[in-house]
């Protein structure tokens, strides 16, 4: 079981001894948007930014670090912003001269030519002429892509119940910080942390869990205490 939003939040509620009327009335988010987000279906939620506002709206009414739980949506559910269309550049369009002006330019093109081969003839230097245009008349139509580096996610700390049940505490930068998470793991549950800031957490029985952060296992104390998990690592906290 991977870090359920919906779930953690439905737990809160229920151990507070509130229904969905009762957040429906303090938070003014309707019910059914409440459900759906319990259950995790974003998608009945309403489009852009509401569902961000929806789930830290009803984590802060709980006591929870709302920022926390829309950043964990926001970096595991939000879909990814579309990529740039390619823009397409245009030929400019050939500018239509009318017949009058294209006539009287002809003419002065052969006068300018005429007087050119007469200076030639009597011995003048003829002044230098730009050569002819050549090529293709349009320009070629073209396109340019515009590529988006996606921005880094942040790295995340992974705690399985892999021998046995487990209480923990998770609190945002130290003790006395905004409550994350507050769950008892049973055996084969795992709990997925964002450390987009760093956690203060309380392990009940480390020894039943096997931690991981970017994928690389640590190390959590031998015995029930606090550590500070950042995404460096998890240390004894002060």
């Amino acid at each position: 079981m991977t870090f359920e939003i919906g779930s953690t939040l439905r737990d809160e509620r229920r151990r507070r001894g509130l229904g969905l009327d009762d957040v429906q009335s303090a938070t003014r988010i309707r019910a059914h948007f409440l459900d759906a987000i319990e259950r995790e279906d974003f998608d009945a939620l309403p489009a852009g930014s509401y569902r961000r506002s929806f789930v830290r709206g009803y984590a802060d009414f709980l006591g929870l670090d709302g920022d926390v739980y829309a950043g964990e949506y926001e970096q595991r559910v939000a879909p990814p912003e579309p990529e740039p269309e390619a823009v397409r550049v245009r030929a400019r369009p050939r500018l239509r001269v009318s017949p009058v002006l294209a006539l009287a330019a002809t003419g002065i093109a052969l006068a300018l030519a005429l007087g050119g081969w007469l200076l030639a003839r009597s011995g003048g230097s003829p002044s230098s002429a730009p050569p002819p245009a050549t090529g293709v008349a349009g320009a070629a139509t073209t396109e340019r892509s515009h590529h988006r580096t996606p921005p880094p996610q942040p790295a995340a700390l992974v705690v399985t119940a892999a021998r046995g049940t487990c209480w923990l505490l998770v609190k945002s930068g130290s003790s006395t910080g905004a409550t994350v998470v507050e769950r008892t793991l049973q055996r084969g549950d795992r709990l997925r942390l964002g450390l987009g800031r760093p956690l203060w957490i309380r392990i009940g029985a480390p020894w039943n869990v096997d931690a991981t952060i970017a994928g690389q296992s640590v190390e959590l104390p031998a015995h029930t205490g606090n550590v500070v998990a950042t995404p460096s690592g998890v240390r004894p906290a002060a």
